[in-house]
């Protein structure tokens, strides 16, 4: 078994609000996203195990382009504090192209992820 630490970085938007991503340590990509700094989450989510090609996170993970992923809609939308999905507001299909809230969060993970590896690919 094998440990994958996460690591957390801050990000704050142009109009002042404020988020978290946990970037994976296997994959390198988004795996957890949370509004504010919510350090309860932050504090609990340290890192994943990996054992014979499973994850521990795989099924509560953003990371939808890992090979171990196996999160479900239902489990996205607890990830994210909601119940039912939610059609996301004008701005937000326009920027993102995705209809619901869930599948923006999920987008916007997506190119967080890519914009990490772009980074790191300069370096």
């Amino acid at each position: 078994m094998t440990e994958y630490p996460t690591t957390w970085q801050q990000y704050r938007l142009p109009d002042g609000r404020e988020f978290a991503i946990a970037v994976c340590g296997f994959s390198g990509r988004v795996r957890h996203l949370t509004i504010d700094h919510d350090i309860m989450r932050q504090t609990c989510i340290r890192c994943n195990m990996i054992n014979d090609g499973k994850c521990s996170s795989a099924t509560h993970c953003l990371a939808l382009e890992c090979p171990l992923n196996h999160s479900e809609h239902e489990q996205l939308m607890h990830m994210l504090d909601m119940w039912t999905d939610e059609p996301a507001d004008e701005d937000s299909v326009k920027q993102l192209g995705e209809k619901t809230v869930v599948g923006c969060l999920v987008e916007m993970a997506r190119r967080i992820s890519d914009s990490l590896a772009a980074d790191a690919t300069k370096k």
